[in-house]
């Protein structure tokens, strides 16, 4: 499978319900159009057929006197001036008897619309029949206003889409991957495949506890919640990348679904443990720390731990554009009004929104808090206490 295909399917997964709604709008448009031309085309033949017969009416009025005198050369020019027109492709008189008097055009074709000839006093004299122009109507510009007010429509969606989605501080529309030449990774050395998902773990505080304490009183303090982290990414197959208080982020590989969702866990075992343990630290007049994590499926992404440390103390969070491509349910995540956006500057364009994650481990809520106690129970009692230090278990 070529990494281009894949990114393909990942593009066409992420923009999949706007590509639907394009689809459905361009079929109801079609199909709304051969309706519409068809009701035209109709209503063209109809007013067709009624001009015709206004025409014989008037000719036969017109040609009464010279059919009952027999007056051919009169007959023949108003034959010729009646076809002169758009509508009438062939006319022909006949007297009484049947016998032709004048004809132009070429009469053939859809049967002709056919008018007696009659004298003031009713009497017949002969009959004129018309044949119908074979020329189409002219659809051309029907058809071209059809087309310009389909492309509207499905402009008109895509930039509801984009508008809504510049809103919600999610990238406008996703770039399909540029055309990438096989033979030329072929010859290329394969690079080992990246973590499928991310867990950033930030520092609640950040600037006031580098402003009050040294980096290596700092590492001391963080040095009870860094084991805790290593204990709690292990039971997830996790592997650390960084220290806390720096750029700390676990990485987790294999499927996307799964690591996404052993990211997940672990970041909310860390979380539980490491609040129990900042509350033991307050209860013992120790500094107590706070934590925030944040799941993505970006290991260089370099904004990632800004909105991690910017998140809410003691929350997992993920950023609403990525709950697709790492696979996590977006039914059971989405917390309309806990979701927070988050901006750089008061930049607009680099906005993100963040989603709380903590309704997907509901269901193992008990096996965390299981866990947790038993990490906090195994960090404690790993580290020197002092003497008015008592264990939380």
């Amino acid at each position: 499978m070529s990494a281009s295909g894949a990114t393909w399917r990942q593009w066409l997964a992420t923009e999949g319900n706007l590509l639907r709604d394009l689809v459905i709008l361009l079929l109801a448009c079609i199909a709304l159009g051969l309706y519409f031309l068809e009701r035209i085309d109709h209503q063209v033949q109809v007013q067709r057929e009624q001009q015709l017969r206004e025409i014989a009416a008037v000719v036969a009025e017109n040609a009464a006197e010279a059919a009952a005198a027999g007056d051919r050369v009169s007959l023949n020019v108003m034959a010729r001036r009646a076809v002169a027109q758009r509508s009438v492709q062939a006319l022909r008189f006949e007297s009484a008897t049947g016998q032709q008097l004048a004809v132009s055009g070429e009469a053939e074709g859809p049967a002709p619309t056919i008018q007696t000839i009659k004298l003031a006093n009713g009497s017949v004299v002969g009959l004129v029949q018309l044949w119908p122009s074979s020329a189409a109507p002219e659809r051309e510009p029907v058809e071209a206003g059809f087309v310009l007010l389909t492309l509207c429509l499905l402009g008109f969606r895509v930039l509801f889409e984009g508008l809504s989605r510049h809103l919600r501080g999610e990238p406008i529309l996703g770039r399909p991957p540029a055309p990438v030449d096989d033979d030329w990774d072929a010859m290329m050395p394969a690079t080992p495949p990246g973590p499928a998902a991310v867990l950033r773990i930030g520092l609640a505080h950040r600037a006031h506890l580098d402003a009050r304490y040294t980096p290596g009183l700092l590492e001391t303090m963080l040095k009870p919640w860094q084991q805790l982290l290593e204990r709690a990414v292990a039971l997830y197959d996790g592997r650390c990348d960084g220290a806390l208080g720096e750029d700390c982020a676990v990485l987790f590989e294999g499927d996307a679904e799964e690591a996404a969702y052993r990211a997940v866990c672990a970041g909310t075992l860390f979380l539980m443990a490491a609040g129990k343990l900042s509350e033991w630290h307050h209860q013992d007049g120790r500094v107590a720390l706070g934590f925030s994590a944040l799941v993505t499926g970006d290991a260089d992404d370099l904004s990632a731990l800004g909105w991690c440390e910017q998140g809410p103390v003691g929350e997992l969070m993920v950023p609403v554009a990525e709950l697709l491509p790492l696979a996590l349910d977006r039914i059971a995540a989405w917390q309309a009004d806990a979701a927070l956006t988050l901006t750089e500057d008061d930049d607009v364009a680099v906005a993100v929104r963040l989603q709380p994650l903590g309704p997907l481990v509901q269901r193992h809520q008990e096996r965390l808090e299981r866990q947790s106690d038993e990490l906090l129970l195994a960090a404690v009692t790993a580290l020197p206490m002092p003497e008015n230090q008592t264990s939380p278990a």
